[in-house]
């Protein structure tokens, strides 16, 4: 009988550090904190931090997500050089154009990065 009680709690101790784990794996790389949302004649971008940061001072992941009428145009994920600091507003500029939208995104530790997001799905940057 004790054995058995001995087993359960160690069981469940476990099976406690295995969802403690995969909670903190999501929320380090895979959680999704809306940054900015702007629309334009029906179409909308949201832009969007995936995780963290890399520790200590690596890059921020994001991702820019382009709909039109709540139909997903593209989603485009990318990394920004920032001294390992969280993404915000600031660093994201956005125009938009008869056929697309531009961000133009400028951080600490990299160069302005000009990316395009057509209507049709493509995507360049420059």
């Amino acid at each position: 009988m004790k054995r058995k009680i001995i087993g359960s709690i160690f069981a469940g101790l476990l099976l406690t550090a295995a969802v403690a784990l995969m909670f903190f794996n999501y929320k380090t790389n895979h959680a999704r904190t809306e940054i900015e949302r702007v629309s334009e004649n029906g179409y909308e971008l949201i832009i969007l931090e995936i995780g963290e940061p890399d520790f200590p001072f690596g890059a921020t992941h994001c991702a820019f997500k382009l709909t039109k009428d709540g139909r997903k145009i593209t989603f485009y994920r990318f990394d920004v050089a920032d001294d390992g600091a969280r993404a915000q507003p600031e660093l994201f500029e956005t125009r938009w154009f008869a056929d697309r939208v531009e961000i133009t995104v400028t951080a600490s530790e990299q160069e302005v990065i000009h990316y395009q997001l057509f209507f049709d799905g493509r995507v360049n940057s420059y």
